[in-house]
């Protein structure tokens, strides 16, 4: 059976692995078999939506979206519906350029602009622009 636990690590620490295993260590019980590694690694999405942040991306709310460069998997963290809004909202049919250009801030960005933005601000849910 697994939990969830909301722990309070250092903002500053020499390995974010042993931060969160100090953090965590009160709430185990048992062994590796009822906590395997990979359950309890952090997700850390930060480096993908930096490269998500500055590639430049091709818009058009009638045929789709197109990435510049080579790293497709970037399009799983883009709030499709944010893009879409932002273009609708522009009065275009079609935009060219990166995000970073329209939301310089980094988090600001991902929470407008990436399906992670309740891990920035939780007051938004998931899909919400």
């Amino acid at each position: 059976m697994y939990g969830l636990a909301y722990v309070i690590i250092p903002t500053e620490f020499a390995s974010l692995q042993r931060a969160l295993d100090d953090a965590l260590s009160a709430f185990r019980r048992g062994g590796a078999a009822e906590f395997p590694r990979e359950k309890l690694a952090f997700d850390d999405v930060t480096e993908s939506l930096k490269r998500l942040h500055r590639t430049r991306l091709e818009i058009s709310t009638g045929g789709g979206l197109r990435f510049g460069g080579e790293d497709l998997a970037l399009v799983h963290d883009l709030d499709h519906a944010a893009v879409r809004a932002f273009v609708d909202a522009a009065g275009t049919t079609s935009w060219s350029g990166r995000l970073a250009d329209v939301e310089p801030d980094f988090d600001a960005f991902a929470a407008r602009f990436t399906k992670w933005k309740a891990r920035f601000h939780p007051q938004f849910p998931r899909g919400s622009a």
